[in-house]
């Protein structure tokens, strides 16, 4: 176990902030170094759908970053004017705000499907009144007592 301590002053007061973190020992499972896409995280659970999302984030990331390395080398060797820079920044935020409504509504419609297909599992799933959450050594404990 790791103890830290920080102390800081925050309006005259002296505040003391304690974590205590825990070193957990982890299993390797895998001793061979992960290499190529399968470094960015993607899994045989991706569908193709994922993938391509999961890309295009990646993607639309980068692209931006080049975009602000070019505006920095641009901008070192040619001045730009303030109108372009403008310009430039209403466009950025215009093409942000679209996205962002694009996807506030693809999660609202996708999340109002799940909520009602939900509510069809909850009509029609039968319940084990007798399961009450609790779980001893990864069985209900139900099932351990009428075992007992």
């Amino acid at each position: 176990m790791i103890f830290l301590f920080s102390i800081s002053v925050f309006g005259g007061v002296i505040v003391v902030l304690v974590c205590l973190l825990l070193l957990v020992e982890y299993k390797v499972v895998n001793k061979e170094p992960v290499r190529g896409l399968k470094m960015l995280g993607i899994g045989k659970e991706f569908s193709r759908g994922d993938k391509f999302l999961y890309y295009a984030t990646y993607t639309w990331i980068i692209s931006w970053f080049l975009v602000f390395v070019a505006g920095t080398i641009l901008n070192l060797v040619v001045e730009i004017s303030n109108e372009v820079w403008m310009d430039f920044w209403y466009v950025y935020i215009m093409i942000n705000i679209g996205i962002a409504m694009i996807v506030t509504i693809w999660f609202t419609i996708g999340g109002f499907i799940d909520i009602k297909a939900m509510f069809k599992r909850l009509r029609t799933m039968k319940r084990d009144h007798r399961d009450d959450g609790r779980v001893i050594g990864h069985i209900s404990a139900y099932e351990v007592e009428e075992k007992a």
